[in-house]
């Protein structure tokens, strides 16, 4: 659990409240409503209707899992850094 609160705790520094949120597995009904699929996790570990979307994009982002506060806020960094070149590419 102490992973889990890291991301509650660098989530926090940004202002957002991520410490109710719970996951949402995406089925292959869902992705027909979404132009981009950004995904984190390794292809390996996706099913493969995800992996053969046409829309699916694969970020390289190390998994913050069982790591410290340190790595997480670096993760948080790399993502926030990736998700601002997105919305730059979505507005061009």
């Amino acid at each position: 659990m102490p992973s889990a609160e890291n991301v509650i705790i660098v989530m926090k520094e940004e202002g957002i409240d991520v410490s109710n949120n719970k996951r949402n597995q995406l089925t292959q009904g869902m992705l027909k409503k979404y132009d981009k699929v950004i995904v984190l996790a390794r292809k390996e570990e996706c099913p493969s209707y995800l992996v053969e979307f046409p829309k699916t994009f694969f970020w390289d982002i190390p998994d913050a899992k069982e790591t410290d506060y340190s790595f997480h806020i670096k993760t948080r960094d790399l993502i926030k850094v990736k998700v601002k070149n997105l919305i730059k590419e979505i507005e061009s």
